[in-house]
């Protein structure tokens, strides 16, 4: 059986119908006291918003780089403001890590997996994944907001959570499963994905010891100022295992 990995983009041959967020107000990034909160600079107004991505991001969030705001709905909720995207000079990076899970649901795994039944958050043993498909294939989503240049790159951040996936869809694959990771790269110029091995040495060396017997599929998708997920022509990213990528 097989592991499959993607990594998703930016910009493209054509508009999906898929929208990932809602831009209601443009801010200015101020600083980031904690992984959970963002103050933002809104009409001359500082203000407090709730950041969905608790990873690094050290290369996005600069003062003053440009973001993409949603109002909440819940009028109960602490923060009004969520941060939807970052600008990084024209790119548009999204970072509600959650709704990777919907670009892979809506637009990947039906052009990999055509006509299979896909179910959301499935138990095996001790894991829950993102999808099962087709009563065969575990799926989990890891969403890419770190590149450098044309190149593409997870994680920002260490995370045992990830090598623990990798082992354990490694499992489901040596007990009669197919498995599946997508890694959602919102950058429609990547042309080529490494795992980071510098910051997370340990899911890069992961990554590279499943790679013989586990096929790996890098897929970029892109995204407009409104949230729409724009597909990119020729999607498949190349992978390189040579960590001095990274300098």
């Amino acid at each position: 059986m097989y592991l499959i990995i993607l990594i998703i983009n930016n910009y493209s041959g054509g508009l999906s119908k898929l929208k990932i967020f809602n831009n209601d107000f443009y801010g200015i990034f101020i600083k980031r006291p904690n992984r959970f909160i963002i103050y933002a600079l809104l009409n001359g107004k500082e203000v407090v918003c709730h950041c969905p991505n608790t990873g690094r991001m050290g290369e996005l969030l600069i003062p003053g780089v440009k973001l993409i705001l949603e109002k909440s709905q819940n009028p109960k909720r602490k923060t009004e403001f969520t941060v939807v995207a970052i600008y990084k000079g024209e790119l548009i990076v999204p970072i509600t890590s959650a709704r990777a899970n919907d670009v892979a649901q809506e637009l990947i795994i039906p052009k990999l997996f055509p006509e299979l039944d896909i179910r959301r958050e499935v138990t095996y043993k001790k894991s829950r994944f993102d999808f099962f498909i087709g009563g065969t294939t575990y799926i989990e989503v890891k969403s890419c907001t770190l590149f450098n240049g044309e190149l593409a790159v997870f994680p920002d951040a260490p995370t045992i959570r990830g090598v623990k996936h990798l082992k354990e869809l490694l499992d489901s694959s040596n007990n009669g499963y197919s498995a599946a990771v997508i890694l959602v790269v919102f950058n429609p110029e990547a042309k080529l994905f490494t795992p980071n091995y510098i910051t997370d040495p340990l899911f890069a060396q992961t990554l590279f010891d499943v790679s013989s017997n586990i096929k790996v599929f890098p897929y970029k998708v892109g995204v407009d100022p409104m949230g729409n997920i724009m597909e990119v022509e020729n999607p498949i990213l190349p992978i390189s295992y040579k960590g001095d990528l990274l300098g």
